[in-house]
């Protein structure tokens, strides 16, 4: 009986250290979950959800405390991007530490042990301006008093415009609108033609309603608008203000240095970027060749329309030198098939009109130098055995005479120009210049190829070059970085 009541002992206390080693390992896996906080931030227009499958996926993989505050953040407001900053401040701190909060109808849940010094800020888009204005900002605030806290210690831009956005700069100088007229006028060209003597009186009406439809609905409503477009803007006093007051300190968040921990993750989309990115925009980031495909259709539509009327309208010719009547067609089949084959153009030139208008296309000259001597044969039929000739008299000789100099030196140059337009790379959206920080060590720097501006939030679909998830796997990589490295986190 002595023994039994030993083993039963022996089993509590076993039982026991199990439950305390199981307390402690939870307590470390808890102290250790509460170390790490990360801020996702959207850019203008995200929905509530983006960046909801990263921050869900890593608050189990990493246990890291995931914040998603996009939709509190008013990119509209009247003072811009400097209103999101104060206002994305406001509700990392509350998150946080405040258990009175809101977000999205959710309650919030407090981090316990709060330490700013691990909050490290993920920006999409707009995100990462925000992340760089209010860097800049408690930079400032840090400089003036040593005991200041700071809201990050270090951040991630994905896709931002750190330098502007071109796009910005062609809706307020009004290229946006120029140009989708231009496109909207090539496009209805060819099927106005069709339509006999109605087609010239609804040309103008159709015409216009469709652009101002299409710039309204589809771009438009698409950007920040106010201050905050003009904040954006590539040659803005936002971003490249050079001066202020009589002290004349550059004040533009392009002047800038920081010295908190960076990366940025930038897109490299695969060609045709616009429909691309057009793509993954209409179907979510599902798919981003449905437009790629619906537009080679349509471009193929128009040559054939193109080819049709051109045919035709030759084949008349010739039956007018027969019958006369059949010239009154000519004019009339000609004229559709110019009409048809703008549209055609424009298919094809979309891309670089598009880089055009987000600034991420530049103009080379390359020189061609073609080398000739225009006496080689001529001498080379001469008897003599090292021939020698003057240039200016024509005459070969085997002896060096005053003015005599050798065949290579009667080689006539001449040097052809061409300029070329080369698009750089981007995300469909912003270009690479801008998504990169310049002041960044180049290991900080990581590129989603194939991936574009939508995309970025969610890769999940595989829908790149190497079918994977590829910004689970950038992320990855960053979260694996040295263990002395802010990025870190196991």
């Amino acid at each position: 009986m002595l023994v039994y009541n030993q083993k039963i002992k022996n089993c509590k206390m076993k039982t026991i250290k199990l439950l305390l080693l199981i307390f402690i390992v939870c307590g470390i896996e808890g102290l250790k979950a509460q170390d790490r906080n990360a801020i996702w931030l959207g850019g203008y227009g995200e929905p509530s959800t983006i960046w909801e499958i990263y921050d869900e996926m890593y608050g189990i993989d990493r246990e890291m405390n995931g914040a998603r505050v996009t939709t509190n953040v008013n990119y509209n407001d009247g003072d811009g991007i400097s209103f999101a900053t104060t206002n994305a401040k406001d509700l990392i701190i509350q998150k946080f530490t405040d258990p009175t909060l809101e977000i999205n109808g959710v309650n919030n849940q407090v981090i316990p042990n709060f330490d700013p010094t691990r909050n490290m800020g993920i920006g999409h888009s707009l995100g990462g301006v925000v992340f760089r204005e209010l860097d800049r900002r408690e930079t400032d605030l840090a400089n003036n008093n040593p005991q200041f806290e700071r809201t990050i210690s270090g951040y991630i831009t994905v896709g931002s415009p750190n330098y502007g956005a071109g796009m910005a700069d062609a809706a307020v100088n009004g290229n946006l609108q120029n140009v989708l007229t231009d496109g909207c006028e090539r496009l209805a060209a060819g099927p106005i033609s069709e339509i006999p003597v109605l087609g010239f009186v609804i040309n103008g009406y159709t015409r216009n309603t469709l652009c101002d439809f299409l710039y309204d609905e589809c771009l438009v409503n698409k950007l920040p608008n106010g201050q905050t477009l003009s904040d954006l803007r590539l040659a803005g006093d936002f971003m490249s203000h050079e001066s202020i007051g009589p002290t004349n300190i550059p004040q533009g968040l392009n002047h800038f240095n920081s010295s908190l921990p960076r990366i940025s993750i930038w897109g490299n989309e695969n060609s045709p970027v616009h429909w691309r990115f057009a793509s993954s925009f209409a179907t979510d980031s599902a798919d981003d060749l449905l437009i790629v495909n619906t537009t080679n259709q349509f471009r193929a539509g128009y040559n054939t329309f193109f080819i049709g009327n051109t045919s035709m309208s030759v084949t008349m010719a010739t039956l007018g030198f027969f019958n006369p009547i059949a010239f009154v067609g000519v004019p009339i089949l000609a004229h559709r098939a110019v009409q048809w084959k703008k549209g055609q153009d424009w298919f094809d030139n979309s891309e670089s009109i598009w880089n055009a208008l987000i600034v991420c296309q530049g103009s080379y000259t390359l020189n061609y130098h073609v080398y000739d001597n225009p006496v080689q044969n001529f001498c080379s039929g001469a008897q003599y055995g090292q021939q020698f000739f003057n240039c200016a008299a024509g005459v070969c000789s085997s002896v060096v005479l005053y003015e005599w100099a050798s065949l290579a030196n009667c080689i006539s140059t001449t040097t052809y120009s061409e300029t070329v337009n080369v698009n750089h790379p981007s995300d469909g959206f912003v270009c690479s210049y801008s998504q990169i920080l310049n002041d960044i060590p180049q290991n900080n720097i990581y590129m989603a190829e194939g991936v574009n501006h939508q995309d970025q939030t969610d890769t999940r679909t595989g829908q790149n070059p190497s079918g994977t998830d590829v910004m689970r796997t950038i992320f990855d990589q960053i979260w694996n970085r040295g263990g002395n490295d802010f990025f870190h986190t196991d």
